[in-house]
């Protein structure tokens, strides 16, 4: 017996969309995963139907994976529950001999080889006029759902609430030339973007379109504009207005995204599996570092972003490449959603333990 918030990821959020999957939530059957017996048990009958839907999506291959791994990868299926001592049990009950078998995804169903041929018609052969509507049409379908706070993911889109203090950091003083006992910081209107036509080419701002990049830390934002030992910095933090819409794409976010969900065809898990593959392969990019050598390394993610922009999200989330523990905002137009610092200071850097310049 399994509940419908076990199967679903552990989440409460989805039970009234899938009540019709379930028995009578007045059962006191407890679930044999979380023990509760408060919840809906979802239909035995129902789960047969689920698995084998979820089974037309793979094909018999000795190269490739065991079941329950291809359907943790691709589906997130009862993700929480894979060290329960009911786990195998369940598996075997539902799927049979299949359990232990040895999958792939079918051709037409492997969205990772689809995006990966997309990516590489942007950056070698047809950049700005391209057919979204052909096979790479999923890719559109989820970042419109997502910039439109369509798809049931509201975890994604921070609103209004986002109050943390910002930073931004700028290798160098406003008066190069001074002693280092009279160097001052840029002031504050110079730690914002750069003028329109001067920014150069970035991991989400195209070449002369200027955008905001801010970090959660002193040391994550000098680690991203490459300060090193014995650098002078300046530092600006800045406080969010105005209620922007920002799109999460940290790590940390993507779990409470990631959650397997009741259906009843093949059509709707299909999508469910385009919009997993697609905030993985965004987290995935946006958290790549890139040589400052390849010109076309971040054509992908700039245009990706553009489309989130014309589709009214004002500003990215997501993984520093540089700092383990920190992260960084993009904010496409920064003058209607920051309050600049009143001062900024000067930091010097000592093995990267910003230390305040005496």
């Amino acid at each position: 017996m399994i509940c419908v918030t076990c199967l679903e990821g552990g989440s409460n959020d989805n039970i009234s969309t899938t009540i019709d999957l379930a028995k009578d939530s007045s059962t006191t059957t407890q679930c044999s995963f979380c023990g509760s017996s408060s919840h809906p048990i979802v239909d035995y009958d129902r789960l047969l139907v689920i698995a084998e839907t979820l089974l037309s999506f793979y094909e018999h291959s000795e190269s490739g994976l065991i079941l329950p791994k291809c359907l943790l990868r691709d589906f997130h299926f009862l993700r929480d529950y894979t060290h329960h001592h009911n786990y195998q049990p369940f598996l075997l009950t539902i799927f049979g001999e299949d359990a232990n078998r040895k999958f792939c995804l079918r051709s037409q169903f492997n969205v990772q080889d689809a995006i990966l041929r997309f990516v590489d018609e942007l950056s070698l052969k047809q950049r700005f006029f391209f057919n979204i509507h052909n096979t790479h049409s999923f890719i559109f379908d989820v970042l419109k759902q997502l910039a439109c706070d369509a798809m049931p993911a509201p975890e994604l889109v921070l609103r209004g609430n986002f109050q943390e203090t910002l930073v931004r950091a700028r290798v160098g003083t406003d008066d190069e030339l001074s002693s280092p006992a009279n160097m001052q910081p840029f002031p504050p209107k110079k730690m914002g973007a750069p003028p329109p036509g001067k920014s150069e080419g970035g991991r989400i701002n195209p070449p002369g379109i200027p955008f905001l990049y801010l970090a959660s830390d002193k040391v994550t934002a000098a680690l991203e504009v490459r300060a090193t030992p014995a650098d002078y910095v300046s530092i600006g933090e800045f406080i969010l207005q105005n209620e922007p819409s920002i799109l999460d794409l940290r790590s940390d976010s993507l779990p409470n995204i990631l959650r397997f969900q009741l259906f009843e065809t093949v059509a709707q898990y299909e999508a469910l599996l385009h919009k997993f593959e697609v905030l993985k392969y965004l987290n995935q990019i946006l958290g790549r570092p890139v040589s400052s050598s390849d010109p076309i390394g971040y054509i992908h993610t700039q245009i990706f972003c553009e489309y989130f922009k014309v589709h009214d999200v004002h500003g990215i989330l997501y993984d520093s490449t540089l700092s383990s523990s920190g992260y960084n905002l993009c904010l496409f137009d920064p003058d209607s959603y920051i309050v600049y610092p009143p001062t900024t200071m000067l930091v010097r850097i000592e093995s990267f333990s910003a230390v305040l310049c005496e």
